[in-house]
């Protein structure tokens, strides 16, 4: 016959607070064992605990479960506890359901074991991302080439809309970011320059710096912070919202949808953006010479002769593939975004700075090929 469960508490001053448990620890028992446990934690006011079990002749997962339990509360009340008098067996089957707590022989791996797992978790994390990657501009291109097939597949209206709210809208900061990235390039080379009685040079340089490099690279750098982080935060609110699987289940391609009106303005849109730099550049460099008392005819003369097609085509050719990494990468960051509260916010911030550091890679890949070139 089986013996039935008891349970003994002593608070008392004089001995160490302890639960002694006796009988069987088995289902049948375990409600009456938690309430009566559950009581005495109420009133329980201590530091210490002892659960003794050297009385315990049987138990079952109930059983085991009650005393992880009860490890729990003590945790929660930061009361010290020991578990006394349990077999072996009970104490092993309570450390492998013990939930939160790693396995003992976890700590016998030594460090090589955790660098190896980090460095081939993080290695898997880059392939697959590459991966994902590869197959969404294979996407794009192919959604690229149906609409060229048949036209009425674009949705011109949406990309419009697009080039307007990141384009149109953006206009008055680069020009603000141009003329004083002029202004400053300037007025910075002027104090190298006039110890060499060369400050006229000062406009060359500045022409070269704009029409090869800087240019293209602000307006990159500005397009990137405004709108493709946009891009990223609003699709990633649709995935959210669940939008993007209702396009999905109507047959609708996101990438045809959200994706490629997007990719289109931008590709479009940077190089315009560009010009405005340019030209802002100017009358900030044109300012400072000004000040300099050197005649406007001299200055604008100057910038003519400076000026060249191939120069102005090289550092122009880029911003077109900018604004393709740019939206790409954004649209990509949204769709590939989670689903918890942060997701949008995420999306958004990894857009901006893989964006970046992908325009700094291609920068110095156009500059490498350049150099090959000849240009």
């Amino acid at each position: 016959m089986e013996k039935t469960s008891s349970v003994q508490f002593d608070i008392s001053a004089e001995n160490e607070p302890h639960i002694k448990l006796s009988g069987s620890l088995t289902f049948s028992n375990a409600s009456e064992l938690w309430g009566l446990t559950s009581d005495f934690f109420r009133q329980f006011k201590g530091s210490r605990l002892i659960i003794d079990g050297s009385a315990v002749d049987s138990y079952d997962s109930s059983g085991a479960a009650y005393l992880i339990w009860i490890g729990r509360r003590c945790d929660n009340m930061n009361i010290t506890y020991d578990l006394t008098g349990f077999s072996d067996s009970l104490l092993r089957q309570i450390e492998a359901m013990r939930p939160g707590r790693k396995n003992k022989t976890a700590a016998k791996y030594s460090n090589i074991h955790t660098i190896i797992e980090d460095v081939g978790a993080a290695t898997y994390s880059v392939w697959d991302g590459l991966s994902r990657m590869l197959v969404y501009l294979g996407e794009i291109l192919y959604n690229l080439f149906l609409s060229l097939k048949s036209p009425k597949r674009f949705r011109l209206k949406d990309t419009l809309i697009v080039a307007e709210l990141s384009g149109a809208d953006a206009i008055g900061i680069s020009a603000l970011l141009g003329g004083l990235f002029g202004l400053i390039l300037a007025f910075q080379s002027v104090i190298t320059l006039k110890m060499f009685a060369a400050e006229i040079f000062v406009i060359d340089l500045v022409v070269i710096a704009m029409f090869r490099v800087m240019a293209s690279f602000i307006a990159a750098i500005l397009y990137a912070s405004r709108s493709g982080s946009a891009f990223a935060a609003e699709i990633a609110t649709m995935k959210v919202n669940e939008e993007i699987s209702a396009l999905k289940t109507m047959g609708l391609s996101p990438i045809q949808f959200l994706v490629l009106p997007r990719v289109v303005a931008a590709t479009l849109i940077v190089p315009m953006l560009a010009l405005f730099v340019i030209l802002s550049a100017f009358i900030g460099c044109g300012f400072v010479m000004y000040s300099m008392d050197y005649p406007l005819v001299t200055i604008v003369q100057n910038m003519k002769n400076a000026s060249d097609v191939e120069m102005f085509l090289s550092g122009f050719v880029k911003s077109f593939v900018y604004g393709y990494i740019i939206a790409a990468v954004g649209c990509f960051r949204g769709l590939n975004s989670g689903s918890g509260p942060r997701a949008v916010g995420q999306a958004s911030t990894s857009a901006v700075v893989t964006s970046i550091v992908l325009i700094v890679v291609a920068e110095g890949i156009f500059s490498v090929v350049y150099y090959f070139l000849g240009i």
